[in-house]
């Protein structure tokens, strides 16, 4: 078995991980990166609620936003580079590790060339030790969830996409998940 550490190719793969065609696919972003997006650039996004809890009769805590992004990321350059580089999501930053966060479950995406190209070598590597960076970001990401469930279960809120609430009478965004600590 060989040493193997992930290494992005930097554009030469097409983008892959920049561009979009399946909405399962777009990036989930919590409520506060869609508010730095949104305050850093003039380009329209688009975006819909995709994980909520219900914390009320009809009120809902948003936790996480789908990116609509058709295409191309809107932040990728002509010249190949991400213009918010600093800026971007924590799901652009763990990539190409996907966290499912229905089950908590820690995927690959295979959109990336760079997994493709070492699959049969990541079969039984530790990704703790191939996506070392991007490994830190997912950890504060579960953090985070894991926080929130634990929340959400003390106070009886229910977990659910977006998708299949009924009726809404208040949606609120998830923004310092310190304030429903008790």
């Amino acid at each position: 078995m060989r040493d193997i550490r992930f290494k992005c190719y930097c554009g030469s793969c097409g983008f892959r991980c920049c561009h979009f065609n399946n909405l399962g696919d777009m990036p989930l972003i919590f409520p506060w990166e869609k508010r730095v997006l949104e305050e850093n650039t003039d380009i329209e996004l688009y975006f819909t609620p995709e994980v909520v809890y219900q914390i009320g009769r009809d009120s809902y805590l948003v936790v996480l936003y789908r990116w609509i992004i058709k295409g191309y990321c809107p932040f990728l350059t002509k010249d190949g580079y991400c213009s918010i580089h600093d800026l971007k999501p924590a799901s652009c930053k763990m990539f190409p590790l996907i966290y499912g966060w229905g089950d908590s479950s820690l995927r690959l995406s295979i959109n990336c060339k760079w997994v493709l190209d070492n699959l049969k070598d990541l079969k039984d590597i530790n990704p703790v030790y191939v996506f070392e960076e991007e490994f830190k970001v997912l950890i504060e990401i579960y953090s985070i969830l894991s926080k929130l469930d634990k929340i959400a279960k003390s106070r009886n809120w229910i977990k659910m996409r977006y998708k299949d609430v009924k009726t809404v009478s208040k949606l609120v965004e998830l923004n310092d998940i310190n304030k429903y600590d008790d």
